[in-house]
């Protein structure tokens, strides 16, 4: 389900614990958008003028987190989920956004999705950014609870595939991520929150995997995508899902062991 709007207004009418856990990626702080940060997937590289030696890079076609969002965001997201509150951010944002959640949920840890391909740097002048951290905080009463063990919370997986040669987003989430996300920290059955759906990435993975997904987009563009990419998707078989690292069989709603990790990249 996807709602198009303000997600603050879509939150405001959300009662108190109406989701099982929010998933989300929210828009970037402003180093992303200014050329002195991260610019990734639909960005475009041109030559400046008067100087074409100089190369600028064209921000993002949606807005920068701002301080007074990210309060309200936080605020919202902890109060009407009642399990895990995940939330990707750049490096810089997660001091911002811990001290913002921290006033409303059980900080759990700051997990990596460690990319196995990331873009190089054009100019060649420093490593390119080989990860982005996610924060993982526990909205629901007593003790928080995942299905994944003992194992870390680093999550390795490539940067998401061109779907028919189109890139959904410029910060898409590649599903084999999402969909490995859902299984380690997720039921089969619950509903999974999505304030800043993007093209729909997280609600695609929920469906795959047998989960509910409420997502909230401002852009019509991407609102409509994401309804296209939703009314395409499938549940995947639960005998293909349980290839991924040692989850808990009930991430399934099977019996059985999860025994790999790699073979879920091949699930497209």
């Amino acid at each position: 389900m996807i709602h198009k709007g303000d997600c603050l207004e879509v939150l405001a009418g959300m009662a108190d614990d109406s989701v099982d856990h929010v998933i989300t990626d929210p828009p970037y702080e402003a180093e992303c958008h200014d050329g002195g940060g991260m610019v990734r997937g639909n960005s475009r590289w041109y030559r400046d003028e008067p100087d074409p030696t100089v190369l600028t890079k064209t921000p993002p076609d949606f807005a920068c987190m701002s301080p007074s969002l990210r309060a309200a965001v936080a605020a919202e997201v902890c109060r009407v989920s009642r399990g895990w509150v995940l939330v990707f951010c750049q490096d810089q944002g997660i001091h911002p956004w811990m001290t913002e959640l921290d006033q409303h949920a059980k900080f759990r840890r700051v997990c990596i999705w460690h990319k196995t391909n990331p873009m190089p740097k054009f100019l060649g002048d420093g490593p390119a950014q080989g990860h982005e951290p996610f924060l993982a905080y526990w909205s629901g009463k007593g003790h928080s609870k995942w299905n994944a063990g003992g194992r870390s919370g680093v999550f390795a997986h490539a940067l998401a595939r061109r779907e028919r040669g189109v890139r959904n987003h410029p910060t898409e989430k590649p599903l084999p991520l999402l969909r490995e996300l859902i299984l380690c920290f997720t039921l089969p059955g619950e509903t999974i929150l999505d304030p800043f759906a993007g093209s729909g990435s997280t609600l695609v993975a929920a469906a795959e995997t047998g989960r509910s997904g409420i997502g909230v987009e401002i852009s019509p563009k991407y609102a409509q995508r994401a309804e296209d990419r939703l009314s395409c998707a499938r549940a995947i078989p639960s005998y293909e899902l349980s290839r991924v690292t040692a989850v808990n069989p009930r991430a399934f709603g099977v019996a059985g062991t999860a025994v790999s990790q790699g073979m879920l990249d091949g699930i497209e």
